[in-house]
C-alpha cells in the first residue's frame, strides 16, 4: 500500500505492509519507508527476491531526485533508476 499526500510542502508519504490473516483480517501494520525519504509515492512493484520498487516524484538519498526506488527486504532504500 502507498500513502501520500498530494498538496505541496506535504510530506507525509509512506509505504506500509499489512498483512492478510488466516481469518480474513488486517493484520498489524508495518512501516517499509518513510516520509523522510520518498516524497509523494505514485506506484509500486515487489519482485521475486521480496525488493519493493517505488515510483517517486521525490527521492532523498543524498540529494532530491524523481527516482524509482529500491526498498530492500532488510529495510534500506537505494535508488535504482534516476531521472
Amino acid at each position: 500500500m502507498v500513502h501520500g499526500g498530494r498538496d505541496e510542502g506535504r510530506n507525509d508519504a509512506a509505504v506500509v505492509r499489512i498483512p492478510i490473516l488466516a481469518d480474513g483480517s488486517a493484520g498489524v501494520v508495518t512501516t517499509l519507508a518513510g516520509g523522510d525519504q520518498l516524497g509523494r509515492p505514485m506506484a509500486l512493484a515487489r519482485d521475486q527476491l521480496g525488493a519493493i520498487y517505488v515510483t517517486t516524484d521525490e527521492l532523498t538519498l543524498h540529494y532530491e531526485t524523481r527516482a524509482v526506488a529500491k526498498l530492500h527486504p532488510d529495510g534500506h532504500v537505494t535508488a535504482y533508476a534516476e531521472d
